[in-house]
């Protein structure tokens, strides 16, 4: 048997970003396994290790090596190398977010998400080795392509969360947002990229009933970077918050460092996922592994991300919202029950451990030469 090469391929590797942090832990792992593997990609933050897609072709050079591409946005330049290329071919699929999430507010973002989902049919087309999928919703896109099963798996992405569990907790936004000399205020939390499928509006609306409702001192508290091309989001969202005189107790808090982000979750009370589309949700994870009650809907992929370590909901009503986020702050019961059950699903189905050993496992036939 002749060990094989892996290209992992992506539009770009950026820090902070879940499939750059998934292709990432796919490299770790490979090399850990004694294979070689490396990055290729258009752009990359710098101080990462990645080499431009113009060299993928010499170092793909047997029938036997893998090229595995995330998918996640349409890109001719890929479609064209799965075309191209006669060695393995791997797709990681993350899901596409439907275009009319998008189209209130940017219809050049809708346009990319419709061309995103046109063309996932055509690299169907090109009969890939293997389709990775985050998630059983994932799955059935393809299914719905007529991809069959033999060429289906769901494996979960790789991600953080271990180093985030190991890592010093910012002490400024500890000292910010943490417990005051006379009287905890509670905290609503959300992580995660500032887009119209994320469920912000809802998650203020939902903030603003549990603040009249409950406390009036609460804190939301939303990390995350508010793109430029999402001006008139960020307008709607800005707009929203002041409708409801709610802009003193709203912190929107940028994009933020795993420091940060660990004294986030160290602080919350609640995490609030009123998530519209998700094709997975590493944040939701993050949460459990940090003992973080979650409260969300049960939208895309995220019922079976959370399992039974959350507040699940069938649909959005912000006074059921604010009163779930009401127990789930206030119930020591419900609390101890929830971050027992969310550090337990962590553990056995999204740690370092786990994820590594299956993505190996499904890899396994890629490992060698072909049969002749």
């Amino acid at each position: 048997m002749t060990a094989s090469r892996f290209a992992i391929l992506l539009p770009r590797l950026e820090r902070g970003d879940a499939i750059g942090h998934d292709a990432l832990g796919m490299q770790t792992a490979l090399r850990r396994a004694g294979f070689e593997a490396r990055i290729f990609a258009p752009r990359w933050d710098r101080g990462l290790e990645a080499y431009s897609v113009d060299a993928l072709g010499r170092f793909l050079s047997s029938n036997d090596d893998v090229l595995l591409y995330h998918y996640a946005v349409g890109w001719q330049r890929a479609l064209e190398l799965f075309r191209e290329l006669r060695c393995r071919r791997v797709i990681k699929y993350h899901n596409v977010t439907p275009p009319e999430f998008f189209a209130p507010y940017n219809e050049s973002y809708a346009e990319l998400c419709r061309l995103g989902r046109a063309m996932l049919a055509d690299f169907t087309l090109t009969e890939p080795d293997l389709f990775l999928c985050d998630s059983e919703y994932n799955a059935c896109d393809l299914r719905a392509m007529a991809v069959e099963e033999a060429r289906l798996a769901v494996l979960p992405p790789f991600h953080r969360t271990e180093a985030l569990l190991n890592i010093a907790p910012d002490r400024n936004l500890l000292a910010r947002f943490g417990p005051g000399p006379f009287r905890r205020r509670t905290n609503i939390i959300f992580a995660g990229r500032v887009a119209p499928n994320k469920g912000h509006l809802n998650l203020i609306e939902s903030f603003a009933v549990y603040r009249r409702a409950a406390d009036p001192r609460a804190r939301l508290l939303i990390a995350g970077r508010r793109d430029p091309g999402l001006a008139a989001y960020n307008r709607a969202l800005d707009e929203r918050v002041a409708e409801l005189e709610i802009g003193d107790a709203v912190h929107f808090l940028g994009k933020i460092s795993e420091a940060e982000l660990k004294a986030l979750y160290l602080v919350a009370d609640v995490f609030g996922l009123l998530s519209r589309h998700e094709g997975f949700c590493v944040p939701a994870i993050e949460a459990m592994a940090l003992k973080t009650p979650l409260v969300a809907i049960s939208r895309a992929a995220t019922p079976e991300t959370i399992g039974d370590a959350g507040l699940l909901f069938d649909e959005y009503d912000p006074t059921l919202m604010a009163a779930a986020f009401e127990r789930a702050a206030s119930d020591s019961d419900l609390r101890f029950a929830l971050c027992a059950r969310g550090a337990e699903r962590f553990e056995d189905r999204f740690s370092q451990r786990t994820l590594e050993a299956a993505f190996l496992e499904t890899l396994g036939p890629f490992s060698g030469a072909r049969a002749s």
